[in-house]
């Protein structure tokens, strides 16, 4: 009886020792995470007491001899805390976002530790490789990461497939239910989850640094990371290596890659894995966890950094009507779109593809005098953005960067990096450093998604990595129902250059690609409107500048990019989608809808401030190329009809 007695109180002392369970809940009660370590680790996510995340599994494996199995999740110390306060912005949406956590810390035998935060926002956490003492300084490989997210029953994903690794990052965010997700499908983060009890989901990460990106692959059950793995070796297109000029066959394609993810070290901290959660559409619209998870400012000094709106030549291809010289690829058109930039108070022109030889940056086209455009921009104060291929820049960075200040360049446009491996995730923060050394700016073209390195280094200040008003040029993706899953999903993580401001509109019905004369499925003052519903620090002014009335040019020489305050008022994905931002004293209130018309009542009383406002109202008139304007008073306490039509839009201004 005594040794039954003993090896059952031995059974419980090694089921409690292999099955310890830590709960947290978020500041303002909503979220309750239950984390477990038994035989593996799990973690399960609550939203007002019911399941919207199930048991999800999590570990990485790596070559020490770490792999996270059972026989080494031997917990030796537990921390608890919270912290609460709010994250300064050189810019951004808002001028700082808030933020409050509880978060528990695992200190485990083996040298690694593990974090989970849980904020009224969302979940996150991350593991931490502890150095060890007796593998000082030696390196550490990655092997393999396991990332699981589990849903009850079947809902609804917004799933942006994409056929491999290497891509552009551009995808329509497609909704499928779970079980109809292709089995052997990929998918690119973030991706947003409608749960059947009726929360958001939206999965991404932050803070990803000398590490792969993460992508998805469908299960059973949910949804499972994958990560691309360690380049090997990697050569240029085939079609680019003959000599053909176009920058669309000049990439730089991976031909191997290593059986491990990450080559790194053993003290370090990895991406938190991030999901975020809110009621409904606005709510993951207002969502700021990925930059409350950013790191750290890492550029001294930032008054240089100027955010604003540039004249953008080649999504018109440089067609420009009625004019008296010949448009094109030369000095004359790039001062034509200085003059245009600098009545209209617009900060930067871009010289884009063409101006230079694709691989020698420093050949630069006969017709373009590069010192002439850059000085002639700078009477004008106006600043040059010039276009490369990112593995150009990368061969020699520092001797192209030295002479683009010479030559007075304000920032790149680098493009084509189509990949988010380690080794492309490395020379995308080296280049920020290295350019920020020089004062340049950089808009990433070809890019993915945000993580939060524009917090650390701010001349970021533009990326894409989405489906943008570009694809009107080559394809109809950009319909009216994608512009209005982005403020939703992409825009969340932090800023795109959509590139907005097309000005030729057509009914989705009639709509055809054209390379050198687009059109787009969005009304003018839809177009208008995007400048305040998507953030971006740097938008383009995307259309031949004739093609603009003067109401329209109005309005762009005056709207902000960059905010103070930003809420989502209202909007459902794919649907429809009103944003409030204010830039001092002015708010900019702008609407999107998609195929279907929409009233929307704009009530006041959701905007803090005055009492009483002088208002600016833009709609679509009946053709839907004309703008109507309107001004009147309104005051709290009265609502205001706004009726949208379809595939268009409004802007309020208050002041």
């Amino acid at each position: 009886m005594h040794r039954t007695l003993v090896s059952i109180i031995a059974f419980l002392f090694l089921t409690h020792s292999f099955a310890e369970t830590f709960v947290l809940k978020s500041p303002d009660g909503k979220n309750r995470l239950t984390i477990k370590v038994g035989s593996e680790l799990t973690y399960e996510l609550q939203r007002h007491n019911k399941v919207v995340l199930d048991h999800s599994k999590i570990a990485v494996q790596w070559d020490n001899g770490l792999i996270m199995n059972k026989e080494q999740l031997t917990i030796k110390k537990v921390k608890r805390g919270d912290k609460k306060g709010s994250v300064k912005a050189i810019y951004g949406p808002s001028e700082k976002f808030s933020y409050a956590y509880n978060e528990v810390h695992l200190i485990f035998e083996e040298p690694y530790d593990l974090y989970f935060r849980i904020y009224n926002q969302g979940v996150a956490y991350k593991f931490v490789s502890r150095l060890n003492k007796r593998e000082e300084e030696k390196p550490l490989k990655v092997i393999g990461e396991v990332s699981t997210f589990n849903f009850p029953g079947d809902p609804l994903i917004y799933y942006p497939q994409t056929k491999k690794f290497q891509n552009s990052f551009e995808e329509n965010y497609l909704p499928l239910k779970r079980s109809a997700i292709p089995p052997k499908s990929l998918a690119l983060t973030p991706a947003l989850i409608k749960s059947e009890s009726g929360p958001y989901l939206l999965i991404s990460e932050a803070n990803l640094r000398s590490y792969p990106g993460m992508f998805l692959k469908p299960t059973s059950t949910g949804l499972t990371a994958a990560f691309p793995k360690h380049v090997k070796k990697e050569s240029q297109e085939f079609l680019g290596s003959l000599g053909m000029k176009m920058a669309v066959v000049s990439g730089m394609q991976v031909r191997r890659r290593d059986k491990f993810l990450a080559d790194t070290h053993t003290d370090r901290e990895f991406p938190w894995r991030v999901v975020m959660v809110a009621d409904d559409a606005a709510g993951m619209a207002n969502n700021n966890l990925i930059y409350a998870l950013s790191p750290k400012l890492e550029v001294k000094r930032t008054n240089w950094i100027k955010p604003g709106k540039v004249a953008w030549d080649w999504y018109h291809a440089w067609k420009i009507p009625d004019t008296d010289f010949k448009p094109g690829i030369n000095t004359e058109t790039y001062k034509y779109y200085i003059d245009f930039a600098a009545r209209n108070n617009f900060q930067y022109i871009n010289l884009d593809e063409g101006w230079t030889h694709n691989k020698k940056l420093l050949e630069v086209n006969k017709d373009i005098d590069i010192e002439n455009i850059v000085d002639y921009g700078k009477q004008k104060n106006v600043g040059v953005f010039i276009w490369m291929i990112w593995w150009v820049l990368d061969q020699e960075m520092e001797k192209y960067l030295d002479q683009f200040q010479k030559w007075g360049i304000a920032g790149i446009k680098v493009d084509f990096m189509d990949r988010d491996d380690q080794r492309v995730v490395d020379f995308m923060e080296k280049l920020a450093k290295e350019a920020a050394k020089r004062k340049i700016l950089i808009n990433y073209h070809g890019a993915y998604k945000p993580t939060g390195l524009a917090m650390a280094y701010p001349n970021i200040i533009n990326r894409e990595g989405l489906v943008g008003l570009e694809n009107n040029k080559f394809s109809a993706r950009c319909t009216p129902e994608h512009n209005l899953t982005l403020p939703f999903i992409r825009n969340v993580l932090g800023p795109m250059d959509y590139t907005p401001g097309a000005m030729r509109h057509v009914n989705p019905q009639k709509f055809r690609k054209n390379w050198k004369n687009p059109s787009a499925m969005s009304t003018r003052v839809a177009q208008l409107a995007m400048y305040v519903v998507y953030y971006g620090p740097l938008q383009m002014i995307s259309d031949a500048p004739p093609y603009y009335p003067q109401e329209a040019l109005e309005y762009l020489s005056e709207v902000p990019t960059t905010w103070d305050e930003s809420i989502c008022l209202a909007g459902e994905v794919g649907e429809f989608a009103v944003m409030a931002r204010r830039k001092g004293r002015k708010w900019y209130i702008a609407g999107l809808t998609a195929n279907q018309a929409k009233t929307f009542e704009l009530d006041i009383t959701k905007i803090p401030g005055s009492s009483s406002y002088n208002a600016t109202i833009y709609k679509d008139g009946e053709n839907l190329e004309d703008i109507q304007i309107e001004k009147r008073s309104i005051r709290r306490g009265v609502k205001m009809t706004i009726d949208m039509k379809p595939t268009g839009g409004f802007i309020v201004i208050l002041e």
